[in-house]
């Protein structure tokens, strides 16, 4: 047998099974995690000698646990720095989730976790469980862009109206109709 000094010891195939410390990863799934409304920004990085590169501001995100007192449990997820800050100012985890409109929790696990609580407030308070409502952002239909084109060309009017026209318009014998079709 070949001395091999430490490295004998280092290697983990010629050690005793109850020598090896078992790891076992911490594995949290990817749609676990409060961003408190943040996302990664597109940008552009401007060398010295005026050069563009497109990158991505990435978020500082952390790994974190926080304690529910309505759920009565540990609950690890992924959180931004922004959203701990936010956690901090609202009081705590609880009351940070529970009160953040879910536009700005921006998460399906977020309001997962919105309902989880008004179900568990309810059940302690005999009252009867609220339904599950998750809110999307969904495009805007047709219509709805319609009226929206209607509206800024009103504003439009509005403002060509409300400013006075040039001296070369003037000058010229040009109203704000003729302004407006020319």
């Amino acid at each position: 047998m070949v001395r091999l000094g430490w490295r004998f010891v280092c290697y983990k195939k010629y050690l005793h099974p109850s020598l090896i410390k078992k790891e076992v990863p911490k594995r949290i799934p990817d749609d676990h995690y409060l961003y408190g409304g943040k996302r990664p920004r597109p940008g552009v990085t401007i060398s010295d000698a005026g050069n563009k590169n497109k990158r991505i501001w990435k978020l500082n995100t952390q790994y974190k646990s926080y304690f529910s007192d309505v759920l009565n449990e540990d609950i690890t997820m992924k959180v931004t720095m922004y959203c701990m800050r936010k956690i901090d100012k609202a009081g705590g985890f609880d009351s940070y989730v529970y009160h953040t409109p879910a536009v700005e929790l921006d998460s399906k696990f977020g309001e997962d976790l919105k309902h989880r609580m008004a179900v568990e407030l309810c059940k302690r308070r005999d009252k009867p469980v609220p339904p599950l409502v998750i809110h999307y952002h969904k495009p805007p239909t047709d219509e709805i862009w319609k009226e929206r084109v209607q509206e800024w060309k009103k504003e439009r009017i509005a403002a060509v109206f409300t400013r006075p026209l040039t001296k070369m318009h003037q000058c010229i014998g040009i109203n704000h109709y003729q302004f407006m079709n020319s």
